[in-house]
């Protein structure tokens, strides 16, 4: 692939980003913020529309599981063998403070994709 070139997902990767923009509907008090699809891992801004109704972390493993039980699914349907996980055990998390971070966080993850090697 030449550096003109977009990304493009895998399978896995259309069930995750699927999945990523089906969020808000089971959980109504998050909205997607900045968010891109790398061919190894997600950056992802969430935010909370109202403090204390759900917690990050069961965002995230709910989204991690219902992507892997989609894709484990698709494999197996097609008789592949399906691989005990899809994800790192951990996720990074990290409670942006001020506008300027937020929009350097924007900047960063918009950009990713450009330095991909």
């Amino acid at each position: 692939m030449s550096h003109d070139e977009p990304l493009r997902p895998s399978a896995l990767g259309d069930i995750v980003v699927a999945e990523l923009l089906d969020l808000p509907r089971h959980y109504p008090t998050i909205q997607l913020d900045t968010w891109v699809l790398m061919p190894n891992h997600l950056h992802l801004i969430l935010a909370l529309t109202r403090h204390g109704t759900v917690a990050v972390s069961e965002v995230v493993g709910s989204f991690k599981s219902r992507c892997y039980r989609r894709w484990r699914t698709a494999l197996l349907a097609a008789g592949q063998p399906a691989p005990s996980s899809c994800w790192q055990r951990n996720y990074y998390e990290h409670i942006i403070c001020n506008p300027t971070e937020l929009e350097a966080q924007r900047r960063y993850i918009l950009e990713n994709p450009s330095r991909w090697q």
